[in-house]
């Protein structure tokens, strides 16, 4: 596996176990992406797309689904052989994934704020725990020198009236000049709490799983370190809601789910899972539902933060336009395995494979200056295969105007037609002979 590659996948098979028989979901996929780059998967509903995704980052629920051969390389690690605990370090902060539907993918019993910084908190603890103290010992030096101060409202938000950095009323102190919110009795019993948290603070940057410190977090009288950490983690919650251009970020973030439209639900996804900023995004049909407007809102964002971030991106959609206008490399699936994989100019403009063909004549054309007249819709015949008995050789060929006994005798493999361009057909379109 080159330098340049993040992602390799090799013969990915993934089945499901089911009372009529066995489902063959994913069967043989190889897919690699490189840093920085966007691939999209494309096909049919039920062609396996979201449940590659899935395979990758091996979510697929156990039972009934299991991934029953392949490796995923990711970084030079085999995902397919790390525990339990190692992948939990790996979702959401190293590949993280935008999920089809918001609405359900977020937890509508909690604030937008809140599950952002349950990320932040469970990946980026030591930093945010560096932070933490600092700020505390900040507060420290305030109280020797017998700062004080009060939050000051500015309109829609509360500043610190010693130093005028942002603060939030009912904080204990100012986050950025560590002077006093207190009232003087509350003053009179802080330096206890102080000594306290920086006590819990300096043990959870030696060991962020320290069992005693999970449980006092849920202790009112004892959680002050976790509150730090969560006031710390919302400069960080409110920057993410910022980079993906929502305004007010601070009441979003105080806001519950249900309270958003479709696409600023959208926007709050994509950035709990930009927070952390992931090497790989995988985007599972990041668009539907959203009209076109919002939709491109949406698509520019996301190459935004890709050029800043630097994030390879798996693009899964059904819109081929999509596709064109922002992969570089793109992967053709049908039922449960890929057709056709290579460069999204030479894929759209040169399709090897029948089916990639048929989806392409599919879309609907209106040639400049032609007068616009009925024409009948092509469509590729047939239905897509049951995968509890898929048909013997190539899965396509029931519904492939080119296939002859070789297509129904033998699996085609993945091969290069043309540098870069890989192709599982016998009888590829455009091959010399052919």
């Amino acid at each position: 596996m080159g330098d340049e590659v993040l992602l390799s996948v090799r013969g990915l098979k993934t089945h499901f176990e089911t009372y009529e028989g066995t489902v063959q979901a994913i069967d043989g996929i190889d897919l690699d992406i490189e840093r920085g780059q966007t691939v999209g998967l494309v096909g049919e509903t039920g062609c396996g797309k979201s449940v590659t995704a899935l395979s990758i980052l091996r979510l697929v629920p156990d039972p009934p689904g299991k991934i029953v051969a392949g490796a995923i390389r990711f970084k030079g690690r085999d995902l397919i052989g790390l525990t339990d605990a190692e992948l939990r370090g790996i979702r959401g902060n190293q590949i993280s994934m935008i999920f089809q539907e918001p609405m359900t993918a977020l937890n509508p019993a909690f604030r937008i704020g809140e599950q952002i910084a349950e990320s932040l908190l469970r990946h980026q603890a030591p930093r945010l725990t560096r932070a933490a103290i600092e700020q505390l010992e900040r507060e420290v030096e305030a109280r020797k020198e017998g700062r004080r101060a009060s939050p000051v409202s500015s309109g829609e938000e509360w500043r610190c009236s010693a130093c005028q950095a942002p603060a939030v009323h009912g904080d204990p102190a100012c986050a950025g000049c560590g002077a006093s919110f207190r009232g003087f009795f509350r003053r009179l019993l802080r330096p206890l709490g102080l000594r306290w948290e920086r006590r819990a603070l300096r043990t959870l940057e030696k060991d962020p799983e320290d069992l005693y410190l999970a449980l006092f977090a849920y202790i009112p009288g004892l959680r002050g370190f976790q509150r730090r950490l969560e006031r710390v983690a919302h400069t960080d919650v409110v920057a993410a809601l910022r980079s993906v251009r929502i305004p007010e970020p601070d009441r979003i973030a105080a806001a519950y789910p249900f309270e958003l439209s479709g696409g600023m639900r959208q926007r709050a996804m994509i950035a709990m899972m930009m927070a952390c900023k992931p090497d790989l995004l995988i985007a599972d049909e990041p668009t539907t539902a959203l009209d076109v407007t919002v939709e491109a809102q949406i698509l520019e964002l996301m190459r935004e933060l890709q050029k800043s971030t630097g994030t390879a991106i798996l693009l899964i959609t059904h819109d081929l336009g999509i596709i064109a206008e922002n992969c570089q490399a793109v992967g053709v699936m049908y039922a449960g395995t890929l057709a056709e994989f290579g460069s999204a100019e030479t894929v759209f403009g040169a399709p090897a494979h029948p089916y990639t063909h048929g989806l392409l004549q599919a879309i609907p054309k209106i040639a400049p200056g032609e007068r616009t007249r009925r024409r009948r819709l092509f469509i590729v015949p047939g239905t897509v295969p049951n995968l509890l008995y898929p048909p013997p050789g190539c899965r396509f060929h029931p519904r492939c105007p080119y296939a002859d006994d070789q297509c129904s005798d033998e699996v085609p493999l993945l091969r290069e037609l043309r540098p870069g361009h890989l192709v599982a057909c016998h009888h590829p379109i455009g091959k010399e002979g052919s």
